[in-house]
């Protein structure tokens, strides 16, 4: 029988969690969370007013301890979470637990494969859907941006304890890389809530410490569409239907039409296959200098068309010899290579200005395009008081960034607005 032990999870001597214990029982793998002290919350960003709205975050919302037992008859995926689950969790909020994984192959973070608990609230939108109190593996098309469920799958709740069985075969040459756990209130209406139910994560756990020291994107959540995503037939995106020579570089004004958004409270993920910087640099390429320090920097396929020829990509840009800011940007293909080079990026829409940080990116049901980073200083993964907050929103029809701060982390000062008006006219970090 395999067993995952440390080696096999982490690079050297090193341990990813510097205020939680790793525990490594007989038989695989498990990461324990420190005691936290006072009341969790968390905020989303209102689609309508574009302004925080803080929730709770109930204990039971909040991992413990993860650990993974690949076994001849099939991974056992054990989650442990700080508070018993409720027994109707519908009545109490919406929730989903998932544990992803990487073919050994692929790229340091392409999240490609995740077992999935549907606790209560919501469905999950794969193809086709969990309903609450389901479980199924799923596998991730990022070119599609579709979840595809491969499987059913056991699932045992127990207290506060989650139990999953994966059958081996479905998981042959997949290395576990992030559990995570994602709450939202009942009453609030998904509609309302900027990104999507994807932005809502209330506790992660890195379970591949070789990805730790720098900073890192969350696993995404994927959409359904109303129809099928449309490449072709979106116009340029110009307000009240003009339409423009593929090969004027200015930024405008446009809509992210209904075919390259989700269905309401489901965003769009934007696609990063590494850290920041890079844990596999000599895979990327460096074809320029967007930050115009001399240095050139990586482009990350992360190409997303939103409308025509205008597409959002995520560079890494170099700020010492040990650190890098991920840095979203927005332009437009002007030679139709399908990609967003140098000389094609209007301006930056979102970053990750922190050392540590952790990364969520996605296009809004509501047409505009958000960004989340916070100061993840102890390394533990989630948003604790202290850490520093930061939310980028583009608004397409104005061609307006609208950044949120939270200076202080949950239970400190609120956060607030900071900037509204032209992306080009803020103090990003990474220039």
């Amino acid at each position: 029988m395999k067993t995952y032990t440390v080696d096999r999870l982490a690079v050297g001597n090193r341990m990813w969690l510097r205020s939680v214990r790793l525990i490594l029982p007989v038989m695989g793998i498990c990461c324990a969370a420190a005691t936290y002290s006072q009341p969790r919350e968390d905020y989303f960003i209102h689609s309508e007013t574009l302004q925080p709205v803080t929730y709770l975050i109930p204990d039971f919302a909040v991992l413990s301890d993860v650990s993974i037992t690949p076994g001849q008859d099939g991974h056992l995926i054990s989650l442990t979470m700080e508070a018993n689950l409720p027994t109707n969790l519908s009545d109490r909020g919406r929730m989903v637990m998932e544990v992803w994984f990487r073919h050994h192959a692929s790229a340091p973070l392409q999240y490609e494969r995740a077992a999935v608990y549907v606790a209560g609230g919501i469905e999950y939108p794969s193809d086709s859907r969990l309903s609450p109190g389901q479980a199924g593996l799923i596998k991730y098309d990022w070119d599609k941006h579709r979840a595809v469920k491969l499987a059913s799958i056991e699932v045992q709740v127990t207290g506060n304890q989650v139990l999953l069985r994966v059958p081996s075969d479905l998981l042959s040459g997949y290395e576990p890389l992030m559990a995570v756990v994602r709450y939202l209130p009942g009453d609030v209406n998904l509609e309302h809530v900027g990104g999507g139910f994807g932005m809502c994560t209330s506790s992660t756990r890195l379970l591949d410490d070789r990805l730790s020291g720098g900073s890192i994107v969350l696993p995404p959540f994927p959409p359904s569409f109303i129809s099928k995503i449309s490449f072709v037939q979106d116009g340029e995106g110009g307000g009240n239907n003009r339409v423009r020579n593929r090969d004027d570089r200015r930024p405008f004004p446009f809509v992210i039409p209904p075919s390259r958004r989700g269905t309401p409270g489901e965003g769009v993920p934007v696609p990063i296959p590494d850290t920041s910087p890079p844990s596999d640099p000599d895979r990327w390429p460096r074809p320029g200098d967007i930050n115009g320090d001399g240095v050139r920097d990586y482009d990350y396929p992360s190409d997303t068309k939103v409308v025509g020829y205008i597409l959002i990509d995520v560079w890494v840009v170099p700020t010492s010899d040990t650190t890098a800011d991920y840095v979203l940007v927005i332009g437009k293909d002007t030679n139709g290579n399908g990609r967003l080079d140098v000389g094609e990026i209007w301006y930056p829409i979102g970053e990750c200005p922190w050392p540590n940080g952790v990364n969520e990116g996605y296009i809004g049901t509501d047409g505009k395009i958000y960004w989340e980073s916070w100061n993840d200083s102890n390394q533990n993964g989630n948003w604790d008081p202290g850490e520093q907050k930061k939310t980028y929103i583009y608004k397409p029809e104005t061609g307006e960034l609208v950044v949120i701060f939270d200076p202080d982390g949950p239970g400190g000062q609120p956060p607030r607005e900071v900037y509204r008006g032209d992306p080009n006219g803020y103090y990003w970090h990474h220039r």
